[in-house]
């Protein structure tokens, strides 16, 4: 086999390796969510069958494309878990970009924890009963009262990172 050739193999494969672990692409959904039926948006990713369902929920103010959120959803989704990031609509409809600290407020913690049931009841309804819920910084504190409030029996557990003190 000449040299030419042999090179020409291992960039082949070398591309192939290269595309192969690339993080899936997202599908982008769209859902109603109370209280005032905003359309809220996520991306969502299919995993291996068996494997639990994760949302990740993203902290204040910001994204599902915040950079902590994207990572830990891309290498979640590598390793074959279902993945959905949500995008809190904190009042906004298709919200697509982060706040500023100085922007006028007018959602509550019952709200957001309502968008959560709203993901998990979604989730649920594509036959996920066993579903992860991680919230970075204070999406934690959204994730805590959502569990002191009636639960879904189809989140097992809950992941809080950067937890942050009210």
């Amino acid at each position: 086999m000449s040299r030419s050739f042999i090179q020409a193999v291992i960039l082949f494969f070398s591309i192939i390796m290269t595309f192969a672990s690339l993080p899936a692409r997202a599908t982008l959904v769209e859902l109603k969510v109370p209280p005032n039926n905003l359309i809220a948006t996520a991306d969502y990713k299919t995993g291996k069958t068996g494997m639990p369902a994760v949302i990740l929920i993203h902290g204040f103010l910001q994204t599902r494309d915040s950079p902590t959120i994207r990572r830990l959803a891309d290498e979640l989704s590598n390793i074959g878990y279902t993945t959905l990031t949500p995008t809190m609509t904190l009042g906004i409809s298709r919200r697509t970009q982060s706040l500023g600290c100085e922007a006028i407020h007018t959602h509550t913690m019952q709200a957001d924890s309502q968008e959560t049931e709203a993901w998990i009841a979604w989730l649920a309804a594509k036959g996920y009963a066993n579903i992860v819920l991680i919230g970075h910084s204070r999406a934690s504190n959204q994730i805590l009262h959502y569990f002191s409030h009636n639960p879904s029996k189809e989140v097992k557990k809950g992941i809080l990172l950067s937890l942050v003190d009210d």
